[in-house]
């Protein structure tokens, strides 16, 4: 649900009247207004809508979970995990061609998987 509001603020020689129909700041935004929130009183107000803003609400809102996924952390870390990803993939791919062929050409890759000796399955990365 969305609140929407507009609100005017009382000149600062201003002397309260009779405010008996005028609503004030709500305590729970008083925050958002700062300091002087007692200053801001709410106007009356009316929305009107035609089709095509009527539409185009319509779109926005069937958009709105776009935003709740990209702001979930999942995504925030995917350059990260997608990095960790292609590194182990890397790795698998190297011990299958040792595995493979042992005679390969690949000597530095033979020396590493001697080196680590199944490590990559059970070692984190940055370990």
């Amino acid at each position: 649900k969305v609140d929407m509001a507009a609100f005017r603020v009382h000149p600062t020689n201003y002397k309260e009247e009779s405010l008996a129909n005028v609503k004030d700041v709500p305590r729970r935004k008083a925050v958002d207004f700062g300091y002087h929130y007692q200053r801001y009183y709410q106007l009356p107000i009316e929305f009107v809508a035609n089709e095509l803003g009527s539409r185009t609400l319509k779109k926005v809102e069937k958009l709105e979970w776009v935003n709740e996924l990209a702001q979930s952390s999942f995504f925030r870390q995917s350059d990260y995990l997608r990095e960790e990803v292609a590194d182990e993939k890397m790795d698998i791919e190297e011990y299958l061609l040792v595995k493979e062929n042992p005679a390969s050409k690949h000597s530095e890759i033979k020396e590493k998987e001697k080196n680590t000796s199944r490590k990559w399955l059970t070692t984190p990365r940055n370990a």
